[in-house]
């Protein structure tokens, strides 16, 4: 799998949405499979930016988010502010 940081933000802003009284739970993702949107949110996890549980085995079966960290909304405000950035430029 290589690593695609487009899925990586993707994944965080639909975490983001989640009321805190819920848990997000893997599932395919605009033309990204469950598989992969699993294997992303474990280099997610690694990162620090979630806590997340996995079911099954090595092969991304079922994951499910508790919550994102201060580090992941860290990361999807620096993201947000390299897209307004980029925009600007653009002008």
């Amino acid at each position: 799998m290589q690593r695609d940081m487009d899925l990586f933000r993707s994944i965080l802003l639909s975490i983001e949405g989640v009321p805190p009284s819920s848990h997000w739970t893997a599932e395919p993702l605009f033309d990204h499979s469950a598989q992969d949107v699993v294997g992303h949110l474990r280099l997610i996890e690694d990162a620090g930016l979630v806590e997340a549980r996995f079911i099954g085995p090595m092969n991304n079966d079922t994951a499910f988010v508790l919550r994102m960290t201060n580090a992941g909304h860290d990361f999807l405000k620096r993201q947000d502010s390299r897209v307004v950035g980029s925009r600007l430029r653009l002008r």
